[in-house]
């Protein structure tokens, strides 16, 4: 299974095996995804490799042999165009290499190169385009895995290397005899730093080099783990990371993060069962957080390419932990309404936040600000009605607004004077909601009678009218390509809308009353609210409920996905704003500053600001700054 990592989708589903998979490996472009599997009842044994299109998912090569291995490791070369394969018929006994050329004839790799290595436990052989071992009766020796060619060697030919690793993107390669370590540069073989690492009597486990070669991790037995500073020259200052309960674990697995700034500890208890999975500052060894989630069985971890989070992938599916939580500055407070605030949007270009209110007491209820100062720019009476809704026009020179009065209208307004342009008509009773379709000049409504009505365009009384909901329609909005239409209903359903044919497509049903409907920034997840305060997430393109979450806030009344998809805020009825992972559920982070519920967020386009306005009449913009 394939899931894409913004937005949780499940892309693609791959059949071909029979049994566990046990090892992938992407290309370096990501276009190619290497996959074999073992048999339970067979020692762990494979007989089967297959390549697949990562894109589509078409089956593009099989490796089968008629004798039964044990794979360790699947490598590409830097083309992609070819495989490496690590196998041994036992445990223990010596590593074989095979190289094949993926595509020379088509659906058959061809065998192009073969190399045995001595059996080396817990090694990482392949690192970007290099691969790492000991021929046998050889030395310590780095391969080309584009010809399965040695580049260089190292020197000693009394074998005193116990222990190899290359570095994630193979840059470096790391070696230790049990007292010194040495660090090469793996494309040249130039010794870049030899240092001792260990006394006479302790046992050195693991070894690892950071990417950028800056920095050593060093395990020593029972758990004990240093980082060394290579930079610091002679004086090689140590910093020892103090591991909760080193005596009860021991270490399973270290990562470095792409950028060298972070590593990942996860052990396992002796008694079996996962430990604790830690994430540290490399540069001062302080620790910066433990995993606060539930542990996964069986976890294996890695860092995102930005190297902002952390993935674990165990039995029971796999967790992104955001290890630097969004970092938004106190906010700022505009002048706001003197009634109740209901709406707000952003233009097109940024540059302007519009809210609208409550009728009772504002004389303005529709207002324009700043963005850039927080100043109020412009001001006027939307009409009777408190506004319920507001969007803007893509070119951002017309904003439309609906209303809580028995009118029915759609009011279209200048926004460089306030003007009233035009008043489309056809709901029967309060409209709740309007969007603007992106790209395109078409609008979507929907009310209290409800029905959606679809408008041709801001200046064209042409309308066509879908009916389904059987109560009144909370929210419509637009998938980011323009071509499905959601709707939310007190009827407990989101219904899917073809906007072309103007047919349902899917309804997603709920116990009860959906408060808030939003599509993800790349239209494959679909989130919403409900009266609970329940927050659904779907695969927006088969309607399969990927997550449902509690927000922790009674009847939430907006809901909003960040430009990049990282980020969901919800917010409602206890004046908090809350921020998740819509991929793992993760609660991001509370904003706390609004004394009355809040009733409308929206995140500008550059993703850096977000705005909220409540029951109290306050607007505020909460600034990022990632």
């Amino acid at each position: 299974m394939l899931r894409d990592l913004a937005s949780g989708r499940v892309r693609l589903r791959l059949k071909g095996h029979e049994h566990e998979v046990t090892i992938l490996a992407f290309s370096g472009n990501g276009r190619l995804l290497g996959s074999t599997a073992q048999n339970p009842t067979m020692a762990l044994r494979q007989r089967k490799i297959l390549v697949w299109d990562a894109t589509t998912g078409a089956q593009l090569a099989k490796l089968e042999t008629s004798e039964e291995r044990l794979v360790l490791s699947l490598g590409f070369s830097r083309s992609g165009h070819r495989l490496v394969t690590a196998w041994v018929k036992a445990w223990g006994e010596p590593i074989h290499f095979d190289l094949f050329d993926l595509f020379a004839e088509p659906g058959r790799p061809v065998l192009v190169r073969s190399q045995v290595v001595q059996w080396e436990n817990d090694n990482r052989f392949l690192g970007g385009p290099y691969l790492a071992a000991r021929p046998l009766h050889g030395p310590l020796t780095v391969f080309d895995t584009e010809t399965l060619k040695a580049l260089w060697s190292t020197s000693d030919r009394d074998q005193r290397f116990t222990w190899s690793r290359l570095s994630t993107g193979g840059q470096w390669l790391v070696a230790e005899d049990g007292h010194d370590a040495v660090i090469w540069e793996a494309a040249t073989g130039r010794v870049s730093k030899q240092i001792p690492i260990s006394k006479p009597s302790q046992e050195v486990g693991y070894v690892l080099v950071s990417p950028d070669g800056k920095n050593l991790l060093v395990e020593h037995k029972p758990l004990r783990v240093a980082l060394f500073d290579l930079a610091a020259g002679s004086a090689q200052p140590e910093r020892e990371l103090p591991l909760r309960d080193p005596a009860q674990h021991q270490l399973k697995q270290a990562v470095f993060s792409p950028d060298g700034k972070f590593i990942a500890i996860n052990t396992q208890h002796l008694g079996g069962g996962q430990g604790p999975v830690t994430v540290w500052h490399t540069a001062t060894g302080r620790l910066l957080d433990t995993y606060p989630g539930q542990r996964l069985f069986k976890a294996w971890i890695s860092f995102s390419a930005d190297s902002r989070s952390l993935f674990l992938n165990g039995d029971s599916g796999i967790q992104r932990w955001w290890l630097e939580r969004p970092k938004i500055n106190a906010s700022e407070s505009l002048a706001g309404h003197k009634d109740e605030a209901w709406a707000a949007v952003f233009s097109p270009s940024d540059n302007l936040l519009a809210t609208g209110s409550d009728d009772t007491d504002d004389p303005w209820t529709i207002r324009l600000w700043d963005t850039s100062t927080g100043q109020f720019r412009l001001g006027w009476s939307g009409g009777e009605g408190t506004v319920s809704s507001l969007a803007f026009a893509t070119d951002g020179a017309t904003l439309a607004s609906t209303h809580l009065d028995e009118s029915g209208d759609i009011r279209l307004w200048d926004t460089t004077q306030g003007r009233l342009r035009k008043t489309l008509r056809g709901h029967a009773g309060k409209v709740r909601t309007v969007a603007f379709r992106p790209h395109g000049a078409m609008l979507a409504s929907g009310g209290d009678d409800a029905t959606i009505r679809l408008w041709a365009d801001a200046n064209s009384n042409q309308m066509k009218t879908l009916k389904g909901h059987t109560d009144k329609v909370r929210q419509v909005t637009f998938s980011p390509d323009g071509n499905t239409l959601a709707s939310a209903s007190n009827d407990g359903t989101v219904r899917l809308w073809d906007v072309t044919t103007e047919r349902l497509v899917r309804v997603l049903r709920n116990p009860i009353e959906v408060t808030a409907v939003g599509f993800s920034p790349d239209g494959a997840m679909l989130a919403a609210t409900d009266e609970l305060g329940t927050i659904l997430c779907w695969e927006a393109r088969t309607g399969t409920l990927i997550r449902r979450l509690h927000s922790g806030d009674r009847a939430p009344r907006s809901l909003a996905f960040s430009p990049d998809g990282h980020a969901l805020a919800t917010a409602g009825e206890t004046g908090s704003i809350r921020l998740w992972d819509p991929l793992t559920g993760q609660d991001l982070l509370s904003l706390d500053g609004h004394k009355t519920a809040i009733n409308a967020l929206a995140f500008s386009h550059d993703g850096r600001t977000l705005a909220s306005c409540s029951s109290n009449g306050v607007v505020k913009l909460w600034r990022s700054t990632d």
